[in-house]
């Protein structure tokens, strides 16, 4: 089942606009005239109707300007966990980060619960695994489920991606797939 999220549902604000739209119109027609009601309905339309406006911009012509605008100097988040080993990786997370800084891009190290579409790529360098805060439940693999749908690019550097789950409680390696 596809996950809905805030961004792609409107109906919240239609409904909100079609509840401030009713009773501005109310009270123009039966009241002849402006009341306070009229006015503070007016603002609350327009109001949102700049929304709606703004929304429908921003998913057409100008959410493509924004891709572009946060792809042309990208901030690079590259995972780092305390007792974290790579997995038919030969380079652990500080040599990445090295690598890239040296490519002069903006890099940052966080932690599993740092995950956020703020960094539009985020480098896994620990090969087939990854490091997740409780393997049973998979909370880290939602955040990195969430953030791949929401448009960030993740980088697996090695092996089958998602082979294994690093437990940061056990440190141990789970399998996730069979062989």
């Amino acid at each position: 089942m596809k996950k809905k999220y805030r961004t792609e549902s409107i109906y919240p604000i239609l409904l909100w606009f079609i509840g401030i739209l009713v009773p501005f119109l109310l009270s123009v027609l039966y009241l002849s005239g402006w009341s306070l009601v009229s006015w503070i309905s007016f603002f609350l339309l327009v109001f949102t109707s700049s929304l709606l406006i703004l929304y429908y911009l921003g998913r057409g012509p100008l959410w493509g300007i924004y891709w572009r605008s946060k792809f042309s100097w990208p901030d690079i988040a590259v995972l780092k966990e305390e007792g974290a080993i790579p997995h038919l990786s030969d380079f652990g997370p500080s040599k990445w980060l090295e690598s890239i800084v040296d490519l002069k891009f903006r890099v940052r190290c966080i932690g599993v619960a740092g995950i956020s579409n703020y960094y539009p790529v985020l480098v896994n360098p620990y090969g087939e695994a990854y490091p997740e805060e409780n393997a049973y439940l998979k909370t880290t693999f939602g955040r990195i489920e969430d953030y791949v749908y929401n448009g960030g690019i993740f980088v697996s550097v090695g092996g089958f991606p998602f082979f294994y789950a690093l437990d940061k409680k056990s440190g141990n390696k789970v399998p996730l797939a069979s062989k």
